[in-house]
């Protein structure tokens, strides 16, 4: 005798969650045409039968939030802007009485996106915070396609997906102004991947403060290493051979390496940063640094996400600059 199909057939089959077919069989409004024809043809192709029972178990909260980290766990717990973000997150969430859930990934973008599929598939989660974005983000498109309540620490144009973000462009064009107000004017700029948005909108700003200023801008003084201290070490060497007088580095574990390098060799650079944590303590070259107030940020994703205001759909968090000597 066949098995009868269930409301977690439907869901996995139309690629959305349980609570996605529970909408679309109780007919809410909230759901867009795409996704319900998707669940609709499912429902026919299988000759699903709903009941109350299965509605009412969709229906159940979780309570629990799936915090999503594109790094593997010592990359991703080694970063000071993550672990800053989780612990705020962590905190908002009790206060509600969720739990989170972290979901790490290895460097191959689609061990992100099967991981993702199968925890909205199982029904685990109330939704989704994700702590970047790249460019082409297939993992954030499938969020925004299936409708998964999803709030990304960062930029994007996509529906059903709320935003929590500093304006970067104007962040880093702020500090490299303040890099060039000292008479700075060799300035190299140090980042990690081209492929995520933050690290486009820094080098915009970047770029933007040259131009103004009336400095070339040059993409040979563009840097591209990975978020850790032993990158910024390594990629100090070049930094060394064209005898730069400041660096722009978007990230605080970056700039540590740089400053540890230039240290041992008993050379000097002005170092413009961006997190505020405490690296910047421990750094014998003083940061110039640029504070993103990542524990608003992860505090703020948790309230857009649980309080579900569908009048916001990008929030700003403020940055301050912050000048040691």
């Amino acid at each position: 005798m066949n098995r009868k199909v269930t409301i977690r057939d439907i869901a996995y089959l139309s690629g959305v969650s349980i609570s996605t077919v529970s909408r679309v069989v109780s007919g809410k409004a909230n759901v867009s045409e795409d996704t319900r024809k998707a669940v609709q043809d499912a429902i026919k192709k299988t000759g699903y039968e709903p009941n109350y029972t299965a509605r009412a178990l969709a229906t159940k909260s979780a309570d629990t939030v799936g915090v999503i980290i594109d790094r593997v766990p010592s990359k991703g717990l080694n970063n000071t802007f993550f672990i800053d973000s989780i612990q705020s997150i962590a905190t908002t969430l009790n206060k509600y009485n969720k739990d989170m859930l972290l979901v790490f990934s290895s460097s191959d973008k689609s061990d992100e996106d099967i991981k993702v599929k199968k925890l909205i598939q199982s029904n685990k989660i109330d939704g989704i915070i994700k702590l970047s974005v790249q460019k082409n983000d297939k993992t954030l498109q499938y969020l925004s396609e299936t409708e998964t309540p999803t709030v990304l620490v960062g930029r994007t144009d996509l529906k059903n997906i709320i935003s929590v973000n500093n304006d970067n462009i104007k962040a880093m064009k702020q500090g490299v102004n303040h890099l060039i107000s000292k008479g700075m004017k060799k300035i190299a700029f140090v980042s990690g991947s081209p492929e995520y948005l933050v690290t486009v909108d820094r080098t915009t700003g970047y770029k933007l403060a040259l131009e103004e200023a009336g400095l070339e801008y040059n993409d040979d003084n563009i840097f591209y290493t990975s978020f850790d201290i032993d990158s910024g070490y390594y990629i100090a060497d070049e930094l060394l051979k064209a005898d730069y007088e400041a660096v722009a580095c978007t990230d605080d574990s970056i700039a540590f390496g740089i400053s540890k390098k230039y240290t041992e060799l008993g050379k000097y650079i002005e170092i413009l940063t961006f997190n505020n944590s405490y690296l910047a303590d421990f750094s014998d070259i003083p940061f110039t640094s640029v504070d993103i107030n990542a524990s608003e940020l992860g505090r703020q994703s948790v309230e857009l996400l649980l309080n579900n205001n569908k009048n916001v759909k990008e929030m700003l968090v403020e940055t301050k600059l912050i000048i040691r000597s």
